[in-house]
């Protein structure tokens, strides 16, 4: 089961330095195009109508692309100012079940997601003017950034229980 555990979280790994890298790419991307907006509106009096529904869309996606990444490297934000104050043993407890929560959450935001993906695949809705694109397309992201987050977690209460088991929590 280690073994698994070790190939499963390397390959998880790997799936979230390939968001990173696209949303990094998207990011570049819309900056960009928000630069050209600018630089249109400020010299040539003229506007790319099609800027603010893309950098709309593109932090929608980085947002879920890169959610599970940022949980791998430890940096959401967290407020502990209450949790800095107990003890070591007891903030390892409540850590864990935190993350269990977390696990809940994920779960239940993957099937609502995906229930939202589908209603708009099924009913063909599809984004406002400028660019029409089908919705489905872009909220596609949504599940399956709850799913990669959800695994994460998993990973990462994994290695909490075998931390609190082997002593080394």
């Amino acid at each position: 089961m280690q073994k698994f555990f070790q190939a499963f979280d390397r390959v998880l790994g790997k799936y979230f330095c390939l968001a990173a890298y696209v949303s990094v790419f998207i990011i570049v991307i819309a900056s960009l195009f928000i630069t050209s907006e600018v630089i249109a509106r400020l010299f040539f009096n003229t506007s790319f109508q099609i800027v603010m529904q893309f950098s709309g869309y593109s932090l929608f996606i980085v947002t879920f692309l890169a959610a599970g990444w940022v949980l791998r490297q430890n940096a959401h934000i967290v407020v502990d100012f209450i949790t800095v104050k107990i003890k070591e043993n007891v903030r390892q407890y409540l850590d864990l079940f935190v993350f269990l929560l977390c696990i809940a959450a994920c779960i239940f935001l993957f099937l609502e997601s995906s229930d939202y993906v589908i209603n708009a695949w099924e009913r063909k809705l599809t984004t406002n003017y400028p660019l029409k694109v089908q919705k489905a397309y872009i909220l596609f992201v949504m599940p399956l950034g709850w799913f990669t987050l959800l695994l994460e977690f998993i990973v990462q209460t994994w290695k909490k229980i075998a931390a609190l088991k082997s002593g080394n929590g």
